[in-house]
């Protein structure tokens, strides 16, 4: 999609404050599920500078489990 437009913005609120890494997999799994309600399964992972590792890999992680390609 080339119009730039916002598909899914989302805030969480944990009960129990789970670890981190733990919590970055759960938006990655609940954002692929978003991303595929609207018809999109194949994304650009822009990490903005960032290291791959920790909540940027558990995140990635997450998207794919979830079966998001990128």
């Amino acid at each position: 999609m080339d119009a730039g437009k916002t598909l899914i913005g989302k805030k969480y609120n944990f009960k129990d404050k789970p670890e981190p890494l733990k919590q970055a997999f759960f938006y990655g799994e609940d954002f692929a599920k978003r991303l595929k309600d609207n018809k999109v399964n194949i994304i650009s992972f822009d990490r903005n500078g960032s290291m791959y590792h920790g909540i940027v890999k558990s995140f990635a992680d997450g998207l794919r489990k979830s079966g998001i390609n990128f």
